[in-house]
């Protein structure tokens, strides 16, 4: 098995080299082990055509849409936007239904996490003062500990916020 990027940057050599494989060295466990890689003219060309959108994007100056579903893409806007006071900004109906998605989803999140608290409290409730719990199904038991955590200082910090009001 050899990882996406490497393959990608071994594919990538064999399109500006000519090559038609690449043998590549890896150390593993104190054992030198070769992996022969053969060109393969198909991911070439899609490696290829992706460089060429990348290359004309950056000459228009377009950037790409977000991968919203990468974990990375939150903390890359709120990088990206600060807050310019005394700003506004009308959004689209699609925006309003994010929000709106957004704001029922804390809500839902808030009922289950009281419904997860009331489940385990009633387990608590069933174990008493007992320590471990043993629950029918073979091999699982629970333990109840008390945990004691030392007093700590939070950093002061400054963070954007997003939140709902009525309209003027």
């Amino acid at each position: 098995f050899v990882p996406d990027d490497w393959m990608l940057q071994c594919q990538s050599q064999m399109a500006v080299m000519g090559w038609g494989r690449v043998d590549m060295a890896v150390l593993l466990y104190g054992r030198l082990k070769i992996y022969t890689i053969s060109r393969e003219p198909d991911l070439i060309q899609i490696i290829q055509s992706a460089a060429k959108e990348f290359w004309e994007r950056l000459q228009n100056d377009d950037p790409p849409e977000p991968q919203w579903e990468h974990s990375a893409t939150p903390k890359l806007i709120k990088s990206l936007y600060g807050v310019r006071e005394g700003t506004e900004v009308l959004l689209s109906q699609e925006t309003e239904n994010y929000w709106l998605h957004y704001r029922d989803l804390g809500t839902e999140i808030k009922r289950l996490e009281a419904e997860r608290e009331t489940a385990k409290t009633r387990v608590l409730a069933a174990m008493g003062e007992a320590e471990i719990g043993i629950l029918p199904e073979p091999g699982i038991e629970l333990i109840r500990q008390t945990v004691r955590r030392g007093e700590y200082t939070v950093k002061s910090t400054e963070y954007v916020q997003l939140k709902q009001r009525k309209a003027r």
